[in-house]
């Protein structure tokens, strides 16, 4: 019985990980995105310091074009008007334009302006071909 519990249970925790990991939208073994942020739960006088970290990797055998251009971030079901202002900032290489078989972009902004009003926000990056999993996190008054 207790085989059977602990089989259980490890297929049920296996379950919720492929599931919070699935791609979405995504184009099976194209590419893979994600993001996370700095802190699930931040002090609104704090925000100076939160950050978001995007990554978008190529699981092609060939080159492809991230078409940053197509790069829209979604707060709380809502595209950001502001987006293309958001990604096109920053430093950029070659890779920004053709990504290579099996590489990855890997970049942050600070983004605390964003999020000023005490409340839960969830969080998420598209593209054409991509979309990342939705983060949740919280921002709470200062005290």
């Amino acid at each position: 019985m207790k085989r059977m519990t602990l089989l259980l249970a490890s297929v049920t925790l296996l379950g919720a990980v492929v599931s919070f990991s699935a791609p979405g939208k995504l184009k099976a073994g194209e590419r893979w995105a994600g993001l996370t942020v700095s802190e699930p739960i931040v002090v609104a006088g704090k925000l100076a310091t939160f950050n978001v970290t995007f990554a978008l990797a190529n699981d092609t055998d060939h080159p492809i074009d991230p078409d940053v251009s197509s790069w829209r971030l979604v707060i709380n079901g809502e595209e950001y008007p502001d987006s293309q202002f958001v990604f096109g900032n920053g430093p950029r290489d070659a890779r920004w334009t053709s990504l290579p078989a099996g590489d990855h972009l890997l970049f942050g902004y600070a983004l605390g302006d964003l999020f000023k009003t005490p409340g839960t926000y969830t969080l998420m990056w598209r593209g054409k071909d991509f979309q990342s999993p939705q983060v949740t996190f919280r921002v709470l008054n200062q005290k």
